[in-house]
């Protein structure tokens, strides 16, 4: 992108990150709430801030394709195969951290990001509670409220904290719980924040050190990926291969040594 593109994007991701962030603190006391699924909650608001952001960027740039985590699924069965195919692709998710939005705990977040040919060209997570504004450009490093932020020197697990998704129903037994097990005797410590997009945000900001999940969704991660390479982070598969967007099974850390600790660590779970 050139930088007048990226100028031009970013500044339409932010009026429409910035709009869906107001409407979830706006009606953060008045909602209504089903489950998709089994303890997987989603809010009217949710729905409503997703059209916020759909309406802001296709009123700037009606030729894109948009994926929103509510609705909007690509015509095919193949997410990643989709997205390639784009020349622009909107990757949204208008809140991500929707149980912890419901019960009143202020870590949940709104994330943007455009793809282009399958890969990641701008992303932008907002914490409406905190007002930090990560963002990050394809080669232009990334930014929190406009300073430059980087990763983590930690290169020791034991020295690590680090940060975990779990599915809304997980059971015992997975590779999910064994790798948690694992970690939690050899790191520092880990948490659960319950948003994605944060966890990966804070890392970028050498806040966290790790992040692994294996059942998120690309709208979780579309934009935080990016955060974390720009900040001179690590991310790939959770086993150690390629990063794939519509199996995103992923590992992301400050380092590299620490990359191969825990890549290590799990290969032997």
């Amino acid at each position: 992108m050139s930088s007048h593109e990226v100028s031009q994007y970013e500044e339409v991701a932010s009026k429409a990150i910035h709009q869906a962030g107001q409407l979830l603190l706006d009606r953060s006391s008045h909602f209504t709430t089903r489950e998709k699924g089994p303890k997987d909650l989603v809010t009217d608001v949710d729905l409503a801030a997703q059209q916020v952001i759909e309406q802001t960027i296709k009123s700037a740039f009606p030729d894109h394709a948009f994926l929103g985590e509510e609705g909007n699924r690509p015509p095919t069965d193949g997410e990643s195969s989709w997205i390639a195919a784009q020349e622009n692709c909107w990757i949204v998710d208008p809140l991500d951290g929707t149980t912890n939005y419901v019960h009143q705990l202020p870590f949940f977040s709104v994330s943007i990001a455009l793809w282009q040919h399958g890969l990641p060209r701008l992303g932008l997570v907002l914490d409406p509670v905190r007002e930090e504004l990560f963002c990050a450009s394809a080669g232009n490093g990334v930014t929190l409220n406009g300073d430059e932020i980087s990763v983590s020197t930690t290169s020791e697990l034991s020295q690590a904290l680090g940060a975990v998704s779990f599915p809304a129903n997980i059971e015992d037994e997975t590779d999910e719980v064994s790798r948690f097990a694992k970690a939690i005797q050899h790191c520092r410590s880990l948490r659960r924040i319950g948003s994605a997009a944060l966890n990966l945000s804070y890392l970028a900001a050498g806040r966290l050190d790790a992040y692994w999940a294996s059942s998120v969704k690309p709208w979780d991660v579309a934009a935080g990926i990016l955060l974390v390479q720009e900040a001179g982070g690590q991310v790939t598969a959770i086993d150690g291969g390629d990063f794939q967007i519509d199996a995103p099974v992923i590992m992301a850390t400050a380092t590299a040594p620490l990359h191969a600790s825990l890549l290590e660590l799990f290969r032997a779970s």
